[in-house]
């Protein structure tokens, strides 16, 4: 999944991470190969959960800032996705258990595998929320 991220929290707008407030999903052939290349410069015979940052060069090309081989918020976007969209496969906790149990998982794309209408967003200690296309509408308050 490429998550594109269109604004932080406290405004930050310098900087290569952070904690991003908006977020939408995005299919990009480019932003995905740049991911793979940072991936097998750090390992061979990759094995697990990828996460690699990029920013765009002065160019607008994408370069590779930072690389994690763990858990990150986008497990938490792509579990939500996951229960919301009933997607199993998009779901790393549970498909860490199942690989932990020696259980079978399903198939699933190596990118692009979530819609590229989705929009995430969050805020320190507030959760996350998904919305799907262009569905944002106010609530009431009572």
């Amino acid at each position: 999944m490429i998550r594109e991220r269109l604004s932080w929290v406290g405004h930050r707008v310098v900087g290569s991470g952070g904690t991003s407030k908006l977020n939408r999903v995005v299919h990009l052939d480019m932003v995905n190969k740049k991911a793979v290349e940072a991936i097998s410069a750090v390992s061979k015979k990759p094995h697990g959960i990828f996460c690699v940052d990029l920013k765009e060069d002065a160019k607008g090309a994408p370069c590779p800032t930072e690389i994690n081989c763990r858990f990150t918020t986008n497990v938490h976007y792509l579990s939500l996705a996951s229960i919301k969209l009933g997607h199993p496969e998009w779901n790393f906790p549970w498909l860490a258990a199942r690989l932990a149990l020696e259980e079978e998982i399903p198939d699933c794309a190596k990118t692009d595998a979530l819609p590229d209408d989705l929009w995430f967003t969050k805020n320190t200690d507030m959760g996350f929320t998904m919305v799907r296309g262009n569905h944002w509408k106010a609530g009431e308050v009572f």
